[in-house]
């Protein structure tokens, strides 16, 4: 890990020379960041973290082609992707930093022209889909992965590059990403690469098409009946965007952005407000299928498991009121496709009964421009992705239902129980002053589908636990 900071220090201190006497330009930006925030701070209590995004750009040395480097920082004990979980003491983590040469000849506009994007360390810039909380990776959080010959994020670095051609209607990108990976069967590390395409184009005024595919090596799979098959994964994605002027942008959400590396980013971006009416209606949908699991139903064969996510959302503005309702669904597949399955790396039982997971949120907030404040609300009801299973908590087709809410939350209800819907309430706050912004969400969650096991002299028995689940999330940023 050292050795690939000390790369990223050299290029950000050959970047830093080459600028030495540009004064006339910005070419250093630094966006400090403080968190803190708990989805349950009674039960759990809270996290605080610290985010560092610093931008250098380089004078042009050639005509037309200049570069910039992005060196992203985390620090924190818990709070943020997931980095510090589980792991004692302050983590310092890199968040996706990269550096990137550009080329634009001298007709062309400026947001034009030929990037070459390099990412050393940790690549999950590069994704398939477009929001956050549907995109496909394409690598696996699992412990095959952390046999990795070096070590990063998730116990791992995933090296990556993209190659993008943009003009001012349309644009098409080629990205690579690799990381090392230990074959079970051969106890060698082997190469694993991902590839993904993606191109999009305005094809009227008013309407913008995107599609984009991605075929990934996942390492082999480690189930003794199978042992060292090769695991692979395969996606096609698209997103149509209809729109009436500007597209407005997305509400406070910090859900929205929990596994995007520029989600702080996105958080904290300022909205345009012009006076008038402009609305959007934004579809996307994505679909893979990952092959190489083991057959939980035929002894040492193989079988594919296919999955989707999608959502659609209607966005307004109509001078300096936001509104948006937004419906989405995951299969229960594309909630585990990074484990992969459950078991790991073993497919679901022909007969298992599961259920996707569906949600619906609807929310609007005003801009109060003289004083910088835009103050919102969220409502929202969902229900969770689920499956059957035995006592041993394995997908059967009769027992219990075990919810799955995400890749690391499963929840065992009783088999009398119903799986019951989940509502959300969510008050919003921005603050934008000078060079700063502010943004925070304080949640109630009302879950019930909270059992605990609890155990006496006959053994354990499932007990209703209180819905109500109260939460928050804040951060500030300052801009230099």
């Amino acid at each position: 890990m050292s050795r690939n900071w000390i790369v990223c220090l050299v290029l950000a201190l050959t970047l830093v020379s080459s600028n030495a006497a540009r004064a006339e330009e910005d070419w250093l930006s630094l966006r400090p960041t403080f968190l803190v925030g708990g989805s349950d701070v009674e039960n759990n209590g809270f996290d605080t973290g610290f985010y560092l995004g610093t931008t250098l750009r380089a004078v042009e040395f050639w005509e037309g082609v200049s570069a910039e480097a992005e060196i992203s920082l985390f620090a924190g004990n818990g709070y943020g992707h997931g980095y510090g979980y589980g792991r004692e003491g302050l983590q310092l983590t890199d968040n996706s930093s990269y550096l990137r040469f550009s080329w634009r000849p001298s007709p062309w506009e400026q947001g034009e022209g030929l990037s070459l994007t390099i990412l050393p360390l940790h690549a999950n810039r590069l994704y398939l889909g477009y929001e956050s909380d549907l995109m496909w990776q394409g690598t696996l959080n699992t412990r095959a992965a952390s046999y990795s010959t070096t070590y990063g994020p998730y116990g791992r670095t995933i090296s990556g590059a993209e190659l993008k051609l943009a003009r001012e209607n349309w644009y098409g990108s080629l990205a690579l990403k690799s990381l090392a990976m230990l074959n079970d069967k051969t106890h060698d590390a082997e190469r694993q690469y991902t590839v993904l395409l993606s191109g999009g184009a305005d094809l009227f005024s008013r309407l913008q098409v995107e599609v984009s595919g991605g075929y990934a090596e996942q390492g082999t799979n480690p189930s003794t009946s199978v042992l060292g098959a090769s695991v692979a994964g395969r996606a096609l994605a698209g997103r149509l965007i209809y729109h009436c002027g500007p597209v407005v942008g997305a509400p406070v959400d910090f859900s929205r952005y929990s596994s995007d590396p520029e989600g702080y980013e996105k958080l904290t971006r300022r909205e345009p407000y012009f006076g008038g009416f402009s609305a959007a209606v934004i579809a996307e949908g994505l679909i893979f299928d990952q092959r190489g699991l083991a057959s939980p139903d035929e002894d040492g064969r193989t079988v594919s498991q296919a999955g989707y996510a999608a959502s659609v959302e209607a966005r307004m503005k109509w001078d300096s009121l936001r509104a948006f309702l937004r419906g989405q669904s995951r299969s229960l597949t594309w909630l585990l496709q990074s484990v992969p399955s459950y078991p790991q790396f073993t497919g679901l039982p022909r007969e298992t009964e599961i259920s996707p997971e569906f949600g619906l949120t609807a929310g609007m907030d005003y801009h109060f421009e003289r004083a910088g404040l835009t103050p919102g609300l969220i409502v929202g009801v969902g229900a969770p992705a689920w499956f059957m299973a035995n006592d041993y908590g394995v997908p059967s087709g009769h027992g219990h239902r075990v919810l799955v809410k995400d890749l690391n939350t499963f929840i065992s209800i009783p088999s009398s129980a119903s799986v019951k819907p989940v509502y959300e309430l969510k008050a919003t706050l921005r603050w934008d002053v000078w060079k700063v912004s502010a943004v925070g969400e304080a949640c109630y969650t009302h879950e019930g589908n909270r059992f605990e096991f609890r155990y006496d002299a006959t053994g354990s028995k499932p007990v209703e636990v209180a819905p109500s689940i109260f939460g928050f999330n804040a951060l500030i940023q300052a801009r230099f």
